[in-house]
């Protein structure tokens, strides 16, 4: 799985390599967060890291590719009779999508995304052996940003994003835009 990733973002390198001699906006985008998960054993929140490359196709759409990763976290603890189970959640998740975003006031600006998105869950457990799932859906999320360009440079922006990657996975990050 992971060299099916690493290949996927050398070829979309080579391909966004080729349109950038052609125009565009590069960014690179780091964000931290907390992720939840809906799960019956109700796990702790999840420190969340995200790294996102974009490029830009016109002035407000733009195709991205996203790695995020659990960073900590996801504990959980299950009593069944006399038995407690002890464990916690991990993710890792990549994925390709398109960007809209809409500026509004000046320097405020939404953005809304939609991607699929490759990866795999996981479970440990003091009881059982670790459990494994991979994960390939359609995810969305929903971003207020601000343009900060007048304070630091024109290519600055700060944004906070809320993001739905599955049905029982949901994140809530903080990140920080440079474009190039």
């Amino acid at each position: 799985m992971s060299r099916s990733i690493v290949i996927i973002f050398l070829i979309l390198s080579g391909i966004s390599s080729q349109a950038n001699a052609e125009s565009g906006d590069q960014y690179w985008m780091a964000k931290a967060g907390l992720s939840w998960l809906n799960k019956s054993d109700k796990p702790d929140t999840l420190k969340a890291l995200n790294l996102t490359y974009g490029y830009g196709v016109t002035e407000g759409i733009a195709v991205e590719l996203d790695y995020q990763q659990s960073a900590g976290g996801g504990s959980y603890s299950t009593v069944s009779g006399t038995t407690t189970e002890k464990g916690a959640y991990s993710y890792k998740l990549g994925s390709i999508g398109a960007a809209y975003r809409y500026v509004f006031y000046e320097s405020l600006y939404f953005r809304g995304k939609l991607a699929l998105a490759y990866g795999e869950n996981r479970r440990t457990s003091n009881l059982i052996k670790t459990d494994y799932s991979e994960v390939a859906n359609l995810t969305g999320s929903l971003a207020l940003g601000i343009l900060a360009g007048d304070i630091v440079g024109s290519s600055f922006t700060v944004e906070l994003e809320y993001r739905q990657q599955s049905e029982s996975l949901k994140s809530a990050l903080l990140g920080f835009n440079l474009t190039f």
